[in-house]
């Protein structure tokens, strides 16, 4: 019996060890196919979104945001585009809606930047949640 005794003591001395040893292991595992889920969520979002819809989700981002989050909306200055109020293609129209729903929202103090590079040039619109 005593015998019985320290063996099973030792059973659950090796399974707790076992345990600490892999616990990293299986919660690193857990952690990516969680993670690895949320980014196709988010990557699938970010596909279906047209750029005429930059308000809403612009407003969204600003609503569950804390102070001193920075929102970046990128693709607005639409390699000028939106400096010619004839253009009226319907990413230009979201890019300027955008533009100006930040530039009339108290919540937050935003820019745009136009960036050049390879492809020509465009920009985004950084704001900044007061």
């Amino acid at each position: 019996m005593k015998k019985n005794r320290s063996t099973i003591i030792l059973i659950l001395i090796f399974l707790v060890g076992l345990s600490v040893m892999l616990y990293p292991t299986v919660s690193d595992y857990v952690n990516q196919r969680h993670q690895s889920r949320a980014l196709a969520s988010y990557d699938e979002t970010v596909n279906e979104m047209s750029d005429a819809d930059y308000t809403a989700y612009f407003e969204a981002a600003v609503a569950i945001c804390r102070p001193g989050s920075i929102i970046v909306v990128d693709n607005v200055v639409r390699r000028g585009a939106i400096a010619h109020p004839e253009d009226d293609h319907k990413d230009t129209v979201g890019s300027r809606r955008v533009i100006e729903a930040a530039a009339h929202d108290p919540r937050v103090i935003a820019t745009v930047l136009q960036t050049v590079g390879r492809r020509g040039h465009d920009g985004m619109l950084i704001a900044t949640v007061l």
